[in-house]
C-alpha cells in the first residue's frame, strides 16, 4: 500500500508540475548566437518574447554572437516592417570593439552591425536601446522585430528568427514604472503548453494507474 502511495505521488508531481523549457543558443559549424528582450535592461526574456508596448515606449535587445573558428566576418541585422516603421534605434551602443562597424543605410534596419575578421572563440554581446515609433499606425496588433545572423567563412551560414512580438497599444508612453512591465516568466511563457499537453497527461495518468492495479493484482 505504501509503495502504491509513493508511486502515485511521483506520478502526480511528474504530470502536474509546471513545465519549463530551457532555451539553447542557435548554433552551426561556424558559430553561435542568442538574443534577449527587456523593458528595463534588468529583467531579460529569451527570444521569442511576447509583450505589450505603448507608442514611444522604450525597450532593450541584447544580442550575443560567437565564432567557432576564424571567420571573415560575423554580422546581424535587426529589422521591422514598414513604412511607416514600428521600431527605431533610440541610442547607438557604446564600447564596441575596434573590428565592429555599425550601419544605418537601410531604413528598415533597427540595428545593423558587422564584426570583421573574428578569431575562433571570439564573442561579442551588444545591448541595443530601442523604442516603438510614436507615429506607428499598426496599433492593437502584434508586430514582430526580426533578426538575421550571418557567419562568413569559406562558406556562409545564417539564422533568421523573431526577437519579440509586440502588441502596440494605442496610447502614448510617458515614463517607465515597474507596473508597466509585462515580461513573462518561463512558467508563464509556457503555461499555454498545459492546454496542448492536457490530453497526453490524462493518458499518462491512466497508464500509470493501470500499472499500479496490475502490480497489485500480481501480489
Amino acid at each position: 500500500m505504501k509503495k502504491n502511495i509513493f508511486l502515485f505521488l511521483i506520478i502526480f508531481l511528474f504530470v502536474f508540475s509546471p513545465i519549463v523549457l530551457a532555451n539553447k543558443p542557435a548554433k552551426n559549424s561556424l558559430g553561435m548566437c542568442d538574443v534577449w528582450f527587456s523593458k528595463d535592461s534588468v529583467n531579460w526574456e529569451n527570444a521569442t518574447a511576447f509583450t505589450s508596448l505603448k507608442l514611444s515606449e522604450q525597450f532593450y535587445v541584447k544580442v550575443w554572437i560567437k565564432a567557432k573558428t576564424d571567420l571573415k566576418s560575423l554580422s546581424y541585422h535587426m529589422s521591422c516592417y514598414g513604412p511607416p516603421y514600428d521600431f527605431e534605434l533610440l541610442e547607438k551602443p557604446g564600447n564596441l570593439p575596434d573590428n565592429a562597424q555599425l550601419y544605418d543605410f537601410d531604413l528598415s534596419a533597427v540595428g545593423d552591425i558587422t564584426f570583421w575578421a573574428p578569431e575562433a572563440c571570439d564573442e561579442h554581446t551588444v545591448i541595443w536601446k530601442l523604442r516603438v515609433t510614436p507615429y506607428s499606425d499598426f496599433t492593437n496588433g502584434n508586430v514582430p522585430l526580426n533578426i538575421d545572423f550571418e557567419f562568413f567563412g569559406e562558406e556562409t551560414q545564417s539564422f533568421y528568427f523573431t526577437v519579440v512580438s509586440v502588441n502596440i497599444v494605442n496610447q502614448t508612453w510617458v515614463d517607465y514604472t515597474s507596473s508597466d512591465c509585462v515580461i513573462l516568466s518561463s512558467v508563464e511563457r509556457n503555461s499555454d503548453l498545459s492546454n496542448i499537453t492536457s490530453g497526453v497527461e490524462i493518458i499518462l495518468v491512466f497508464v500509470f494507474l493501470s500499472m499500479i492495479v496490475f502490480f497489485k493484482k500480481r501480489k
